[in-house]
């Protein structure tokens, strides 16, 4: 259960930076 939290947290991690560098290229 802990490994799939991790994981998930991760992803959204990875989907924040790349929205953030789509905003900053903007």
């Amino acid at each position: 259960i802990l490994l799939s939290l991790f994981v998930a947290i991760i992803l959204d991690n990875l989907e924040l930076d790349e929205d953030l560098k789509k905003l900053k290229q903007v």
